[in-house]
């Protein structure tokens, strides 16, 4: 009976031990709280913005939060009216490459969805990722 009860202890541990670190992951994968926003683009429809408090440097591969700012809601296929695109770029500095891990789609007061990771593509000049890459790869 005892080692029963000891096992039964063990497993609850380990469930601790997993939603603690589940809850981390987690944490860690929202955009930070404190960001500091710098503005690249800015026109009659929209701003944009990359955190560079989120900086990731690993060799020659950066990864950084952008925003897109809509001064007009977007409206989406789905219905929805987007104020706000988050997005965690990934940029490859050395073969010139870019693509987006994560994306979040924000309406006025909650999120109305997420997109799936984009593949890593060639940068085009005068593109958003190219002033992406030119923000993140000089530093």
């Amino acid at each position: 009976m005892a080692e029963c009860t000891d096992c039964q202890k063990l497993a609850n541990m380990f469930r601790y031990l997993f939603l603690t670190v589940a809850c981390v992951l987690l944490a860690c994968a929202l955009p930070a709280v404190a960001a500091t926003w710098k503005p690249l683009a800015k026109d009659a429809n929209s701003v944009i913005s990359v955190d560079t408090d989120s900086v990731v440097k690993d060799g020659n591969t950066r990864g950084v939060w952008a925003r897109y700012d809509f001064f007009v809601p977007l409206h989406e296929q789905t219905g929805a009216n987007t104020v706000n695109i988050t997005a965690f770029h990934v940029v490859d500095c050395a073969r010139q490459m870019a693509g987006i891990e994560r994306e979040i789609h924000h309406a006025l007061h909650a999120v109305n969805g997420e997109s799936a990771p984009t593949p890593m593509t060639k940068v085009v000049r005068g593109s958003f990722n190219e002033l992406v890459m030119k923000a993140v790869c000089t530093s």
